[in-house]
């Protein structure tokens, strides 16, 4: 068997949501990695209702597997040390994340079997290490630092993989990082799509697979290059949707896009050449009527339909950075 570390992410009775247990030696980028599939894990939590979430994402160094659920569907309505770890202090339902990492540097990697609805496997990490955590202040040093946590043998049933697992309907996406395969919410593909994992995760393979995620956008856009969500009637391939500052790769410009974007911007550098040319004109004729006499006391009068575009340009940008708000910064200006 693997040795596991358990991983928890949830919060406390005060206390927001953070990472409360944590391996060891995770370093920083690490502890990003697996942030990046549990926040896209736990989004529309309105949805998890008897409907877990289960996931497993490998890299070269760690294989993460893990469930997304609402707490009182883990551990039940039941008093645990005299606490309700369910809910917090304004008495709203809690979810969570319960997993487990492993180093890749071992022989072989042994997947836990999918259960769905059957969480035991996860249920002692949650109540070990909310409960020490439960009653947390956010002036206290806990509140903000998680419990290192040990590898250690882990007891679970491995799965088993089907003969007919090499079908094409089955093939997950390894490699292609702008795209993501979606299939439907089916028990069939659940089963199918976890057993496929285990057995490219046991050939050294990289993985990232998420069972039931609410929607596509939560699909294309996350580190998840395979899913399965609800209304799907057929493995569908899509393209992902490039964030910024996002961990995965941005869709490539076609070439034919970026042909055109070189033809636009030939096009406004010539007109600006031409703009440039005509407001010489303009000045020059203007320095001349400048001299005739008579003319200075009429330039005095001269009304903003006389200003030239240039100058009305300047005063539009003046405006403009006056008119700043800080909801306009974050609107895109």
């Amino acid at each position: 068997m693997s040795m596991w570390a358990p991983i928890v992410y949830g919060r406390t009775y005060e206390v927001d949501f953070r990472l409360l247990a944590l391996p060891q030696d995770f370093q920083q980028a690490e502890q990003d990695w697996i942030m990046a599939h549990i926040q896209v894990m736990t989004r529309s939590a309105e949805d998890l209702q008897q409907k877990p979430r289960w996931a497993v994402f490998k890299s070269d160094r760690l294989c993460v597997v893990g469930i997304v659920c609402r707490v009182i569907d883990l551990i039940g309505d039941t008093l645990i040390e005299g606490q309700d770890l369910t809910r917090d202090q304004k008495k709203r339902p809690l979810y969570t994340f319960v997993g487990y990492a492993t180093r890749t540097n071992q022989e072989s990697i042994q997947l836990p079997a999918y259960t769905n609805k059957d969480l035991r496997l996860f249920r002692y990490p949650y109540e070990k290490y909310v409960i020490v955590n439960w009653q947390a202040k956010l002036y206290e040093e806990r509140s903000r630092i998680a419990i290192l946590t040990d590898y250690q043998h882990l007891d679970y049933s491995q799965v088993i993989i089907p003969g007919n697992l090499e079908l094409e309907i089955w093939t997950l996406n390894l490699v292609e990082d702008e795209v993501v395969y979606i299939w439907g919410n089916s028990p069939e593909n659940q089963n199918y799509l976890w057993a496929a994992a285990a057995l490219q995760i046991s050939r050294g393979k990289n993985v990232s697979l998420c069972l039931d995620l609410p929607s596509r956008s939560c699909a294309t856009n996350s580190p998840f290059l395979n899913v399965t969500i609800g209304g799907i009637t057929q493995k569908e391939k899509i393209i992902r949707i490039p964030t910024s500052g996002s961990t995965f790769e941005q869709e490539k410009v076609p070439n034919s896009s970026r042909d055109k974007t070189n033809q636009s911007t030939t096009i406004k550098d010539t007109s600006n050449w031409v703009s440039w040319v005509l407001q010489s004109i303009c000045s020059f004729f203007e320095s001349l009527l400048g001299k005739i006499p008579g003319q200075k006391q009429m330039d005095r009068r001269s009304t903003p339909e006389q200003l030239t575009s240039e100058d009305r340009m300047r005063g539009f940008k003046e405006k403009t950075q006056e008119d700043k708000t800080n909801q306009d910064e974050s609107g895109g200006w």
